[in-house]
């Protein structure tokens, strides 16, 4: 058998993915030239025999091609002939491939239409698994291009960028009049899921660019969207103002329940401060709340002239001069009582030189008013308290907290020293 001493090499351009070497029959003094961003791989009888991954330049003996010896049957260490297929792949990156879906399904969960939308862009994309990539792809084709491996992935591309973007929208709840804005976010989101779906062909993506999102919008279930969304966007509006108006009215009447419970909180606290005052004063000047509103009675009457002229008004009608004596001894009573709150009240013997006086008075006018032996009336001055009722009445008071421990001794020997 003629020997035949062949240089395998692939010196085509970057755009064939695949090259298949046109000869067949090789020995094992040939030469393999694996160039950058290539691999060879062998096969025989349709099974992938030896791979060649590493640039470099093989001589293909025996030791070389292992896999490729056992098959053949070829004998360690001597020249040989073999048949063999050869394939170089091309796995350099395939740049600015164009993609584009005019049909992505929009789905709101409020309304029964389904919308239509486009989106376009672009990407890159190598081989990564030669093997799996001539399995999947390839098969026995004696040249594969790039493009040729764009048009057989075309259909598989769109089908799965519809399957993932209507996806994305449904579970983000993406609004479809603003979706430009999500751009950037929807096409990181599709080159995750487009590269693991490439990765099971061998091919491994580099690159993947949204360009454009469209609405469709002279659609016609287009308008209706629009139509719908602006109602209920009025609808909205209306309840948003409703609460509103509500909130600001409870945040009034909060407001002034506030101001109201801190003006009652001042006015209770002012209130205290004064009735503690009044107290601290009594306190310090010796005298109690029943003293202090005799003083205020004696000091009205006092001020009162009627009162103090009553005995001696000059006038001449018997009925009126005995009229205005019984309102003396009522007024005069009033003042009396008022006098004896605070100690100072007139004794009933005191009283008696009085009653005469007025009785002498009312006789000398020749009124005929009776017998000077008439018994006179009881007068309405009320008697001096007893010792023991003076005493009683202390006691209460400071029990109630009306007198201090020193007032309360102070009077207690008042009236003890006089007995």
């Amino acid at each position: 058998m003629k020997a035949m001493f062949e240089v395998i090499k692939y010196e085509g351009d970057n755009s064939n993915l695949v090259y298949k070497y046109p000869i067949e029959d090789f020995n094992t003094k040939s030469r393999l030239v694996v160039q950058q961003a290539q691999e060879a791989i062998f096969y025989y009888k349709g099974q992938m025999a030896d791979c060649f991954d590493v640039p470099d330049t093989y001589v293909l003996e025996s030791k070389n091609i292992p896999i490729l010896r056992h098959l053949v049957n070829l004998p360690f260490g001597k020249e040989s002939p073999f048949h063999a297929v050869v394939y170089f792949v091309n796995k350099t990156e395939q740049t600015n491939n164009k993609w584009g879906v005019g049909n992505v399904p929009f789905v709101d969960k409020a309304y029964p239409i389904p919308l239509k939308t486009g989106i376009s862009g672009e990407y890159n994309f190598k081989v990564d698994n030669a093997e799996i990539f001539m399995d999947k792809l390839v098969g026995t084709l004696s040249e594969f291009s790039g493009a040729k491996l764009k048009d057989t992935l075309d259909s598989f591309l769109k089908s799965r960028v519809i399957n993932h973007l209507s996806k994305y929208y449904q579970e983000n709840e993406v609004d479809i009049f603003v979706v430009e804005t999500k751009i950037e976010e929807i096409a990181g989101y599709l080159e995750n899921k487009i590269r693991e779906d490439f990765r099971d062909y061998g091919i491994e993506i580099t690159k993947f660019v949204v360009t454009n999102i469209a609405k469709h919008e002279d659609s016609m279930e287009y308008k209706r969207y629009y139509e719908y969304r602006t109602q209920q966007q009025a609808l909205i509006d209306i309840q948003n103002q409703g609460e509103r108006a509500a909130a600001e009215a409870r945040a009034r009447m909060n407001v002034s329940i506030i101001e109201q419970s801190t003006q009652q909180d001042l006015d209770a606290r002012a209130k205290k401060v004064d009735a503690e005052a009044t107290k601290y004063k009594r306190d310090v000047e010796g005298y109690t709340y029943q003293q202090e509103r005799g003083f205020d009675v004696a000091e009205k009457t006092a001020g009162n002239e009627g009162v103090g002229n009553f005995a001696s008004a000059g006038l001449g009608v018997g009925v009126g001069i005995g009229a205005m004596g019984a309102a003396a001894e009522a007024v005069g009573g009033l003042y009396n009582d008022a006098l004896s709150n605070i100690g100072l009240g007139v004794s009933q013997n005191d009283a008696q030189p009085q009653k005469a006086q007025e009785k002498d008075i009312f006789a000398g006018a020749n009124l005929g008013l009776g017998d000077e032996n008439q018994e006179t009336p009881q007068s309405s001055v009320p008697t001096q308290l007893s010792a023991e009722e003076r005493l009683a009445n202390i006691k209460s008071l400071y029990e109630k907290g009306l007198l201090t421990e020193e007032k309360y001794n102070q009077k207690m020997d008042e009236i003890l020293s006089e007995l």
